[in-house]
Parts: structure tokens; C-alpha cells; sequence
């Protein structure tokens, strides 16, 4: 991965962690329309995918239905 594309990641990671917090979280679960988030990522260039990566190494973990993806704490064990 080069600078650049982590320099996305993270900058797209924290994006996500304000809205989440903007929305309740962690006290609450929080869903955003899963093909916005995916475009969104790809136009930010990088990876929805490792976005979700990124999360749960901090904790937080999701759920994806075929309309959107919703965060939630990971459980611990």
C-alpha cells in the first residue's frame, strides 16, 4: 500500500468514526446505505473493504444486509 492510499485509508477511517459518534455510537448501533459507503470510499480512493479492516481493529464491528452496513462495538470476550 502505497503513502497515498494509506493516507486515504486513514483519513476515510476517521470520517467514519466521526459519524458514527455524530450518531450515537457506541451506545448505539448505527447504519449507513452500504453502496454510498463503498462509492464513497472508492471515490476517496481506497477500499471499503479495508475501511471495515481498519474499524475492527479498533473495535468496531458491522453487520452488512443488501442495503446497508451497520457498526456496532465488537463483543468482547
Amino acid at each position: 500500500m502505497t503513502e497515498n492510499e494509506q493516507d486515504a485509508l486513514s483519513t476515510f477511517v476517521e470520517n467514519v468514526v466521526r459519524n458514527l459518534e455524530k450518531n450515537g455510537f457506541p451506545h448505539r448501533r448505527v447504519a449507513f446505505p452500504l453502496e454510498r459507503m463503498y462509492e464513497s470510499a472508492a471515490a476517496k480512493g481506497t477500499s471499503f473493504n479495508k475501511v471495515l479492516e481498519a474499524l475492527a481493529a479498533r473495535g468496531i464491528a458491522h453487520e452488512k444486509t443488501p442495503e446497508k452496513v451497520i457498526f456496532l462495538p465488537a463483543a468482547s470476550e
